[in-house]
């Protein structure tokens, strides 16, 4: 599900500076991603274990909605906000892949601990 209202997160994940995360049962926490589909740069997930962390939602931030609503190509680069559920106790890790043009450009491993 993509949208763009924004949702709550306890934690959000970053490569170079929170790659674990502990958090409660309940608890939404999110991924940030740069994505510009027009040039071919996307991202994708992989959840180890669905029954620990679930995908919650996907919601999107135009950097240039006016010009992107006018029409203007090229202009749908945007913020991704990947948010995750914590569903029970234990740890699992969550695979963020940053793609170009269907080509993996970075791999981030994140561990995910619900308490």
């Amino acid at each position: 599900c993509v949208s763009t209202q924004k949702t709550l997160c306890v934690g959000t994940l970053h490569p170079l500076s929170q790659t674990t995360l502990e958090v409660k049962k309940g608890d939404i926490f999110c991924y940030h991603a740069s994505v510009h589909g027009s040039v071919g740069i996307t991202t994708e997930y992989f959840i180890e274990d669905s029954e620990i962390v679930k995908f919650h939602s996907s919601t999107l931030n135009y950097e240039h909605k006016g010009k992107m609503e006018e029409g203007m190509s090229g202009a749908d680069a945007a913020t991704k906000t990947l948010a995750y559920q914590a569903l029970k106790s234990g740890q699992t890790n969550i695979i963020i892949k940053e793609l170009f043009r269907g080509e993996v450009r970075e791999t981030y491993t994140f561990k995910i601990t619900v308490k």
